[in-house]
């Protein structure tokens, strides 16, 4: 009896096994990305990229109508699309599909903003404010992101594959936000600075589905847990006495966690050359990404300030032109 029990133990796996490799279909997972004729392939890509970046929290005055708030309205920076560039390597098994990917994202810039009216100042102390005749504003805003990606790119189906990644992020994001004032004719500034560093993991998800062996549409996103360390900095002169310093304080240390997220979509059209032992590529897409709670500046002055803004958010988004090749 015994016997018997084994032996029906032992046909039922294997027809299980017979079952299941008749109706899995050899492409299941299979690893998907450049067809090359190589065991390993080298990448290497270069992006330009125009994206519009905007910090919450950088309004520099309240306008004034008639010594009332009644009526006022919001001064705030002109933000607008600014240039930049990506750089990208890559070191990919061909057969397995894993691959490993680097990229530099640089986006500097100055934005300035000016503005002759009445108007109340939102960057002082509360006992160091009066009403103003103009002011002038300087955004100075330095991006550099590091990533490091840990994937595999697979077919999900005929004409879909997904690349699903992890690995680390690191930015270094330097700020500064200064503004002048005139008051009873007088120059009065505040300057404020934040100088920060961040790294921790991220994860993500890219997707592409093929029109033709060419063409193929893209959408993408992923998400980061980033531990940051800040040094903020902020000083001011005395609104009755200019050539005095009255508030300040210097490299004030703020150590927490941030997140990130990021998404992007576009197209993409790629052809093997050199009998398939080398590759090119062409994208254009479009990006967004936000940086939460990056305005420490606007945050740490508020409890001084007249305005009482609690943390807000970088926003960046526009267009990326990305091209590469693989050999």
């Amino acid at each position: 009896m015994k016997k018997h029990v084994i032996l029906w133990i032992f046909f039922s796996f294997s027809n299980l096994a017979l079952w299941g490799q008749s109706t899995l279909t050899e492409g299941y997972n299979k690893s998907n990305g450049v067809s090359l004729k190589t065991n390993w392939s080298f990448h290497l890509d270069g992006s330009f990229i125009y994206w519009y970046t905007s910090q919450e929290g950088l309004n520099w005055g309240v306008s004034n109508q008639n010594n009332s708030f009644i009526g006022s309205r919001i001064l705030k920076m002109d933000f607008d699309y600014e240039p930049g560039f990506i750089l990208g390597s890559q070191l990919k098994n061909n057969a397995s599909g894993f691959d490993i990917y680097f990229t530099y994202t640089r986006l500097h810039f100055v934005n300035n903003q000016s503005q002759v009216t009445s108007f109340f100042p939102i960057w002082l102390h509360e006992d160091n404010t009066a009403l103003a005749s103009d002011a002038k504003a300087k955004w100075n805003f330095k991006l550099d992101l590091l990533d490091l990606e840990f994937a595999r790119s697979y077919y999900v189906g005929k004409r879909l594959t997904f690349r699903t990644c992890f690995g680390l992020r690191s930015n270094i994001l330097d700020q500064k936000f200064n503004v002048d004032y005139t008051i009873d004719a007088m120059p009065v500034f505040s300057n404020n600075q934040s100088d920060s560093w961040s790294i921790g993991p991220k994860a993500g998800l890219n997707t592409n589905w093929y029109f033709s062996q060419n063409f193929s549409a893209l959408f993408a996103m992923a998400t980061s847990i980033l531990y940051t360390d800040y040094k903020v900095s902020h000083d001011e002169n005395n609104v009755t006495n200019f050539q005095e310093t009255i508030f300040s304080y210097n490299n004030q240390v703020i150590k927490v966690l941030r997140s990130t997220l990021e998404m992007e979509g576009g197209i993409n059209w790629g052809i093997n050359f050199n009998k398939d032992r080398c590759h090119f590529f062409l994208s254009a897409k479009y990006n967004f990404q936000v940086m939460f709670d990056q305005n420490v500046m606007r945050a740490t002055l508020a409890t001084t300030a007249l305005d009482t803004t609690a943390l807000t958010d970088l926003y960046l988004h526009g267009l990326t032109l990305k091209s590469g090749f693989d050999f």
